[in-house]
């Protein structure tokens, strides 16, 4: 139950900035930037995805402190 929760909290919060991605991916237009745009967030969203699911402590922890240097 406690992954669901999660996931589910996950896609909330990614679908409450919706608009932003909207706005976005129009600024953009259609060409090789949206491609890119398109696969960097593919790429960000299965690494929160993981993140998510991590059980072990240590491992977890890693990825925030990294998350959190990076942003």
């Amino acid at each position: 139950m406690r992954g669901y929760i999660k996931g589910l909290l996950l896609v909330v919060y990614l679908l409450s900035f919706s608009g932003y991605y909207i706005e976005r991916l129009e600024a953009i237009g259609l060409g090789v930037a949206l491609v890119l745009y398109a696969g960097v967030f593919g790429v960000l969203l299965v690494a929160l995805w993981l993140s998510a699911n991590i059980r072990q402590g240590l491992v977890r922890w890693v990825f925030a402190l990294g998350f959190f240097a990076s942003a």
